[in-house]
């Protein structure tokens, strides 16, 4: 199996000897085609609407409000082998070719949408070693948005236990509205989804500057006041004790907030996991307490700051490291930086004061809980 074997499917049909697949269907037509590249997708039993892989919620959701948006579809897993895709539509043609099998939906006049599918292995290693992986097809099918951004637009899913989004890193995007490696934003929910519950799916939205046109939204592109407003949803806001005045949130503004929580997560995980572990060092050094017991678990802690560029030689480096990701995190919650300086510094001088080693975490807990507190999601 190649990657450019799924490729030209996108662009040149096997079944019409390498004529473009969409020149009749798709070129003639305002708008873009939406691909779904679903990665581990076959299940032997039927799923209900809300888990279903190969036909997902939001793609039937995008569908039925935008039926004349052509839809391709591309279902890898080798389990197709033996098995048949369970899709909710009936099929026109079912064709077998050298790419794998192709399906067309039955030529109603506000349906397009055909699926491929691949009943092969994909290489899901970060560092791969077969033609046929995952790193090469999101980079393929990234280069492809970006020769023609408004003809297409990808989103590449896995239901394999990885975390797709991971892989990001390691794909040129060079449009990001158009390409997303990962239905969810920088998190994972394993092999099965309940697309129902916010933050499980491309949340797909007009484009602002085309007319016609579709892009995904994420915290990378999200409006300011938007952000501004979901990020000021507070455990005080929930659906249930929204003032009347106050609308209650969208299932769009929650997906946003789970996705943007998530982002800054690994900040606050690195100040309590590792700088307060490392403030504790110095403070012990400083009072002659012997630290020969914790030297392994610095050392440690040395080599994962490392790899987030964080280098510390005494105290003070803690604390501008701490001031720096407590910034970086208020600006993600949409914080006032300048008027927020002043809490960093009471933060800052609470950790200074402190005697009590121990309850270094406390105050940091106590910042956090404060100021950037986590939405209550079910």
């Amino acid at each position: 199996m190649s990657i450019r074997m799924i490729r030209s499917w996108l662009v040149a049909s096997p079944l019409s000897q390498a004529r473009y697949l969409w020149r009749e269907h798709t070129m003639g037509k305002p708008g873009q085609t939406l691909v779904y590249v679903p990665i581990g997708s076959h299940s032997p039993d039927p799923k209900p609407d809300n888990e279903h892989q190969e036909w997902p919620l939001w793609l039937r959701l995008f569908h039925e409000e935008n039926p004349k948006v052509p839809i391709r579809i591309t279902l890898i897993d080798p389990a197709y082998k033996k098995g048949i895709p369970n899709l909710p539509f009936q099929l026109s043609s079912i064709e077998q070719t050298p790419y794998g099998r192709i399906l067309v939906a039955s030529s109603e006049p506000d349906k397009d949408i055909q699926v491929m599918v691949v009943p092969h292995s994909i290489d899901m290693d970060r560092s791969p070693v077969n033609p046929f992986n995952i790193i090469d097809l999101a980079t393929e099918l990234s280069h492809m948005c970006a020769e023609d951004p408004y003809r297409f637009m990808v989103v590449i899913d896995a239901f394999t236990g990885h975390n797709i989004y991971m892989y990001r890193q390691y794909v040129p995007i060079a449009i990001p509205t158009t390409v997303l490696v990962g239905g969810e934003h920088n998190r994972d929910s394993g092999c099965f989804r309940d697309f129902s519950q916010p933050g499980t799916r491309p949340i797909i939205v007009p484009d602002p500057c085309n007319v016609e046109q579709f892009m995904f939204l994420t915290p990378a592109n999200v409006d300011d006041n938007v952000r501004e407003r979901v990020m000021s949803l507070t455990p005080t806001t929930t659906p249930s004790t929204t003032p009347s005045s106050l609308p209650p949130p969208t299932f769009t503004e929650l997906s946003l907030r789970i996705w943007i929580e998530g982002e800054y997560v690994l900040f606050k995980q690195l100040i309590i996991r590792e700088l307060i572990l490392l403030l504790r060092m110095f403070a012990k050094i400083e009072k002659g307490i012997e630290i020969a017991d914790s030297l392994v678990n610095i050392e440690r802690s040395l080599e994962r700051c490392k790899e987030h560029g964080i280098t510390v030689q005494g105290p003070q480096d803690v604390y501008a490291d701490i001031r720096r990701l407590a910034k970086k995190v208020a600006i993600g919650y949409a914080k006032n930086t300048r008027e927020f300086e002043v809490e960093i510094d009471t933060l800052i001088a609470s950790l200074a004061t402190e005697p009590d080693i121990h309850k270094f975490g406390v105050h940091v807990n106590c910042f956090f809980d404060k100021h950037f507190p986590r939405y209550p999601f079910a």
